[in-house]
């Protein structure tokens, strides 16, 4: 053989490994959008978008209310506390600092919102438990 020429034996194409790692590519995504469609199914978020999509006023008024809220966070005029039982916060740092104050009422401000727009969809029970699983998990982290 000549110099330069490689043995197609010893150095598969790029167009070989490819389709040799097809069958793990497939394995590793069908997996992970399992997990996925587990935790978030389409159907059920998009009843809960169409439910509140049903109601503005009910999302501009739960907007409206959270902006305020906000506004008042900022200026530190806002007397939103965590409940009595929750300790996330009861270190005193977070009634303490000014800065992480405000970051808790600002948590806690926009999760009770999400609540409230959680019962406002008024879901069936089936869409109703998988999105509170979600949104347990991506906003209160203990329960």
């Amino acid at each position: 053989m000549s110099k330069g020429a490689s043995n197609p034996v010893d150095t598969p194409s790029i167009e070989a490994a490819e389709e040799l790692a097809a069958p793990l590519d497939l394995i590793l995504t069908s997996s992970a959008l399992g997990m996925a469609e587990r935790m978030m199914p389409n159907t059920s978020w998009s009843r809960f978008g169409l439910s509140l999509a049903r109601h503005p006023g009910t999302v501009a008024s739960r907007a409206a209310t959270l902006g305020r809220e906000l506004v008042a966070i900022a200026r530190g005029r806002s007397d939103v506390a965590p409940a009595k039982g929750d300790k996330r916060f009861v270190d005193h740092a977070w009634s303490d600092n000014p800065l992480l104050k405000r970051t808790m009422q600002a948590y806690l401000a926009t999760n009770n919102r999400v609540n409230e727009l959680f019962s406002d969809a008024d879901l069936d029970w089936r869409d109703s438990e998988r999105i509170r699983f979600v949104l347990d998990v991506l906003t209160e982290g203990h329960r």
